[in-house]
């Protein structure tokens, strides 16, 4: 390190990088040559890191990791305050991807980041739609399994819901969620899945939970649903 050091006196190369930082820096009200930035105090020297700009406050602030993924707040009241606050959608919003100004009915609008809060996504939805047929298209195993995944966390909170609590059978209790089933309580469920226009299976889960959980279904396991669905009562109330 100090031949090193010693090479970078010799080229001069120390003399370009702050004249280069002089150049770069002066929009944040930054001398990265004294070490110091405007209003604060003096012992905040940058030695490395990043420089940003609070979201929340406008302050300028340095982050000590290079890699740090909170890069828009300058400390953890401001990140507080900024998610207390209710999200105000915009008229128009830029795509991240396409770079355009649109309106914000363009828009997608989820669940974002680590704390899911609601608000509108980067991309438009033609955008978004794009890059999600293509990468299905290049990843169809992971899409698979991503498919699955989502359907049995679907459907184990679908049976917890109607349990009221853990999964089991409300006739025999049954606890083996492979075996479980939703029943409709006064029967007629063929009906009631062309009236809403669902299929049966994993895509009524999806109508469950979309819904909000109607009322009118049990859980039941697949031997006491079909003793059910032939006689008319399940065996085990007999």
């Amino acid at each position: 390190m100090k031949n090193f050091g010693q090479n970078m006196q010799k080229n001069g190369l120390r003399e370009k990088v702050k004249q280069l930082r002089k150049i770069t820096f002066p929009i944040l009200g930054i001398d990265l040559s004294s070490g110091k930035i405007e209003n604060r105090d003096s012992r905040s020297k940058i030695h490395g890191g990043v420089i940003i700009k609070c979201f929340n406050c406008g302050k300028i602030e340095k982050k000590k990791k290079r890699r740090d993924r909170n890069l828009k707040y300058c400390s953890r009241k401001c990140y507080q305050e900024n998610k207390s606050k209710p999200y105000v959608a915009p008229k128009s919003k830029r795509c991240s991807r396409c770079k355009r100004i649109k309106k914000i009915d363009e828009f997608y609008f989820g669940e974002e980041g680590k704390n899911k809060r609601w608000k509108h996504e980067a991309a438009c939805k033609k955008c978004r739609d794009r890059y999600s047929y293509e990468w299905r298209i290049k990843n169809p195993e992971k899409y698979k399994q991503m498919v699955r995944r989502s359907a049995q966390k679907c459907r184990i909170e679908v049976l917890t819901h109607y349990s009221h609590g853990i999964p089991k059978c409300s006739c025999c209790g049954e606890r083996e969620i492979k075996f479980l089933q939703i029943d409709h309580i006064n029967g007629g469920g063929s009906k009631d899945r062309k009236k809403n226009k669902v299929r049966g299976g994993q895509p009524f889960y999806y109508f469950l939970k979309r819904n909000n959980y109607p009322k009118g279904f049990q859980v039941l396991c697949a031997n006491c649903n079909l003793a059910k669905w032939s006689y008319g009562q399940c065996p085990h109330k007999q």
